[in-house]
C-alpha cells in the first residue's frame, strides 16, 4: 500500500470498489466528444491545405505571441509548427507552452519534405487528445461525486465549495488518476501511448 493511500483508507476504499473498467470503456464512447483546436502556428499556407479535412476548429497564428494574445492557450490544441522556426526551437516552444498551458498539447513539427505525412499525424494527435480529454472528464466527474455525493457534480469546482470538499475531489481523483493508469499498463495495446502518458502526469495543483 503507497504512503498516500494509507493516509486517506476511506477515500482509498471508496475508490478501489469502482468499477474503472467500465470508466474507461464509457470514457472512450464519449471521446468524439470532445473537440481540441488545430492551431497552425505557420507562416506557410497550410490551413488552406488542410483545414477542410477537419472536424475540429482551425485557427492559424504567425506568432506564439499571437497565440497567446488570443488566448489560444486556453484550449486543448494541436499545434502545427514550421520545423525551422526563426522565433525559437520546437524543443523551446514545447518548454514554454508547459510553462503556460493548464491544458494539454501537442506540438507537430512541419517542413515540405513531411507533407505527405503530415495530415495523419494531425488527425492521430486529435484522437489522442480526444481519449485523454474524456478519461480526464470521466475522473474528475468521478471524484466530484465522491466528495459530495448529495449535490450537482459541477459545483464541486465552484469557488464557494467547502474546503473539505474540495479536497476531497483533489484527494480522489489522485487516487483515481493512479487506478486508471494501472488499468492502462495492464492493457496499453488498447490505448494511445500520447494519452497514456499524460493520464500518468501527477496533477499540477
Amino acid at each position: 500500500m503507497s504512503t498516500f493511500t494509507a493516509e486517506f483508507p476511506h477515500l482509498a476504499h471508496q475508490v478501489s470498489e469502482l468499477n474503472v473498467d467500465e470508466l474507461i470503456k464509457e470514457a472512450n464512447e464519449r471521446s468524439s466528444n470532445y473537440h481540441p483546436l488545430v492551431v497552425f502556428l505557420s507562416t506557410s499556407k497550410l490551413e488552406e491545405k488542410f483545414s477542410h479535412h477537419f472536424d475540429y476548429p482551425v485557427f492559424t497564428c504567425k506568432s506564439l505571441h499571437d497565440f497567446l494574445k488570443i488566448g489560444l492557450d486556453r484550449n486543448p490544441s494541436v499545434l502545427v509548427v514550421d520545423e525551422d522556426r526563426a522565433e525559437c526551437s520546437t524543443h523551446q516552444l514545447r518548454q514554454l507552452l508547459s510553462s503556460r498551458m493548464k491544458q494539454p498539447f501537442e506540438v507537430i513539427p512541419y517542413s515540405p519534405q513531411n507533407e505527405d505525412e503530415l495530415l495523419v499525424g494531425i488527425k492521430n494527435a486529435c484522437q489522442r487528445m480526444q481519449q485523454f480529454l474524456s478519461i480526464e472528464s470521466s475522473i474528475s466527474h468521478t471524484a466530484s461525486k465522491i466528495a459530495s455525493p448529495n449535490s450537482r457534480v459541477s459545483t464541486i469546482l465552484d469557488q464557494d465549495c467547502e474546503p473539505s470538499d474540495l479536497f476531497t475531489y483533489k484527494v480522489s481523483r489522485k487516487l483515481l488518476r493512479k487506478r486508471v493508469a494501472e488499468k492502462i499498463d495492464l492493457k496499453p495495446e488498447e490505448f494511445l501511448e500520447e494519452a497514456i502518458c499524460k493520464i500518468r502526469k501527477p496533477d499540477r495543483d
